[in-house]
Formats: C-alpha cells, sequence, structure tokens
C-alpha cells in the first residue's frame, strides 16, 4: 500500500512552493553537530570502548568533516555529513553502551541567515 501523499512548503530562491511527497525530490546530504558525553566512565567501559573503536568505521554515507575529543575527558564533537538520518542512525548506534549523544541538523551560515530573511519577510507579509 502506498504513503499517503502529503503537501509540504518548501523554500525556493523564488519563494514557498508546495510540493506532494510524492514528488520530492532526492535526498541531499544533511550535516549534523554531533556532540557526546561519557555515561560508563568506568576502567572496564573505557577498555571495552576503546576496542570498539579501533575496529570501528563509519557506515556508507557518513563523513567526518570534523572529529573532536573534549580536553577535559568528558565527551566529544563531531560535524558529520549524512545521506539520511537512518545513516546517522548506523553511525552513533555502536556507542549508546558507552556515550550519551545530542544531535542538532546544521546548514552554512550562508543559507542559514538568507532563510532567516525569509523568515522575516514572510512574517512582514502577515502583519
Amino acid at each position: 500500500m502506498a504513503a499517503p501523499t502529503r503537501l509540504v512548503s518548501i523554500a525556493t530562491d523564488k519563494g514557498y512552493v508546495l510540493r506532494s511527497n510524492r514528488e520530492r525530490p532526492k535526498e541531499e546530504i544533511v550535516l549534523f553537530h554531533v556532540t557526546w558525553q561519557f555515561v560508563d566512565t568506568s576502567e572496564a567501559g573505557q577498555k571495552r570502548s576503546l576496542s570498539v573503536f579501533e575496529k570501528w568505521q563509519p557506515p556508507a554515507g557518513a563523513v567526518f568533516q570534523g572529529f573532536y575529543g573534549f580536553a577535559d575527558g568528558t565527551g566529544g564533537v563531531a560535524i558529520i555529513e549524512a545521506d539520511t538520518a537512518a545513516t546517522l542512525t548506523r553511525t552513533i548506534d555502536p556507542w549508546t553502551p558507552w556515550l550519551r549523544f545530542s544531535v542538532t541538523p546544521i546548514v552554512p551560515i550562508e543559507e542559514a541567515t538568507v532563510i532567516a530573511h525569509e523568515a522575516v519577510a514572510f512574517r512582514d507579509s502577515v502583519g
């Protein structure tokens, strides 16, 4: 059975358009700001997570643009490019016994400011 058709509002360079989810263009790559904190700080947990990390590879469709540990040892941060939300899930799920994640989609500031101007223009248009 086919999924129900829904209309979504999409911002374009010519304004907003309504598009059916059946006409949805191919998904674009999305950037995510991912932070984590260690929840298992035991020596055994640290040894096990390091052992797993040594053998781990990011899944297909996930590219790390930046990957850093906090200097205080409490966690870290990464900028991850992913082709789907499922890919991001595959990226972080192996680590859930030791880490708790916070994930925020991000856009380049140039794009974010254009979107902010569009939002201001829309609010101004409704009085």
